[in-house]
This record gives C-alpha cells, sequence and structure tokens, in this order.
C-alpha cells in the first residue's frame, strides 16, 4: 500500500490545479455517472492460517467479478461503490499435524466504497488512483482428511478492511450516439488494487477438529481476506 501512495498524492494535486473547463464540454471523462464490469484474479498473502496449514500464498489464487458504480463529486473528484465477489481454493498437506491433508475453500463477497482522483493524460487516456474501506462477508469449507477419517468444517465471517488502488482506462468507443447506439462512451480499462481484511481465529473449528482427533493443542490463526487484485473491464460514461 505505501509504494503506490505516492501516486495517490499526484494525482490528488493534479485533480486539484487541473482546471476541467479547458476540455472540451462533451469530454467523456467529464460526465458525472460511470458504471463499470470488471473481472480479475485475487492473489491472497501469506497469514498465520495459510503458514500453519502449508498453504502456498501463491496458490491460493481464484477469480474476481465486480460491479462498479461511479458518481463525480467536483471536478476531478469521483467517489464509487463495488459490489464484488471472488472464490478461491487450494490443497496442502500441512507439516505440523500428520497423516493430514487438506482442501480449503475460500468466497468473499465484498462492498467497497472508494474515493478516487481521475487525472486525463488527453482525450482517449486516463489514470486514477483511489482509498477507501471494504465490507466482507467470508464463506470457508476446509475438508479435512486425518488418515481414513475426513470432516469438511464449515465456517462464514463479516469482517471490515480497507483498499487502495490505482488503475488506467482507455477510452476506445467515444461516440456511440453518432452510430445510433446508446449515449454512454465506452472505455477499456486497467486495476491494480491492494486490500488488507483482517480475520481473527480463521479456522477455529478446524482447529479443534484437529486437536480432538490427534491430541494436539494448537491454536486458532488469523487470515487475511484482502490481497492482491489485478482486474481487467469495460467501463460505460452517461
Amino acid at each position: 500500500m505505501p509504494r503506490i501512495a505516492p501516486l495517490i498524492t499526484f494525482l490528488a494535486l493534479f485533480a486539484f490545479f487541473f482546471d476541467p473547463s479547458c476540455n472540451a464540454a462533451d469530454d467523456p471523462f467529464r460526465r458525472n455517472n460511470a458504471a463499470a464490469l470488471k473481472i480479475g484474479a485475487q492473489m491472497y498473502r501469506s497469514s498465520d492460517f495459510t503458514d500453519f496449514w502449508d498453504i502456498r500464498s501463491d496458490n491460493l489464487v481464484g477469480p474476481v467479478f465486480e460491479f462498479e458504480y461511479d458518481r463525480r463529486i467536483t471536478g476531478l473528484v469521483f467517489v464509487d461503490l463495488t459490489l464484488g465477489y471472488a472464490r478461491a481454493d487450494a490443497n496442502s498437506d500441512p507439516s505440523l499435524l500428520a497423516n493430514t491433508s487438506t482442501d480449503v475453500k475460500v468466497s468473499n463477497i465484498y462492498l467497497s466504497p472508494t474515493l478516487k482522483i481521475q487525472a486525463p493524460l488527453n482525450d482517449s487516456v486516463s489514470v486514477y488512483g483511489g482509498i477507501g474501506p471494504d465490507i466482507y462477508y467470508t464463506d470457508s469449507d476446509i475438508d479435512i482428511s486425518i488418515g481414513t477419517a475426513s470432516a469438511t468444517v464449515s465456517d462464514a465471517f463479516w469482517s471490515f478492511g480497507g483498499h487502495t488502488l490505482v488503475g488506467l482506462e482507455w477510452l476506445f468507443y467515444k461516440e456511440p450516439a453518432r452510430d445510433n447506439r446508446l449515449d454512454a462512451p465506452l472505455g477499456l480499462i486497467f486495476e491494480y488494487k491492494f486490500a488488507i481484511v483482517p480475520i481473527n481465529d480463521f479456522d477455529q473449528k478446524a482447529i479443534d477438529t484437529a486437536n480432538n482427533a490427534l491430541g494436539t493443542s494448537y491454536s486458532a490463526n488469523d487470515f487475511d481476506a484482502g490481497g492482491h487484485f489485478l482486474m481487467v473491464g469495460l467501463r460505460w460514461h452517461f
């Protein structure tokens, strides 16, 4: 997150000093509303949970789908509201638990508002950055096999965190109304987001199951439901 903070600061200063009146009146980047559909991948970070269960963070990767609505506040400053869904799964053979293997499935539904600064580079390309909070509903299924016995442990959590993001938009269809189509200029977007969404004692039920079966006394582990997001999508301006 600190690595992209300077870029967001630059965009904020750009938005403060830039005079949007110098743009053409029909510049799509100056419209008050936008909506986007995005797909991509979420890559989880290492955590106590992944370390204990010997799950490599680069194995816990899954698809992401997002719908975003943007509303201009003033000038080049927007606020957006994003509804997203992500899921991932990974297998492991935890070294701390003898004769044990697991299959971990994690899914997230989240709501993420973002205060966003947009900086048009020309009439076709714009860069943007933003920051905001996250509300996550996380569902987990951990299939545990110990010797010849097996069990599935399910749990669900509400959690809160935060994110920061940067992106680039290429406006490739500027005048759909000229072709007698809906007057909503269309852009292709590329976006990176980093989120931190901590969940305490994420695997409490799974740890209890393993302790009861093996006679161990391990404690529950924390998990980060955020991580790194790489997205591509389409944004309509109206």
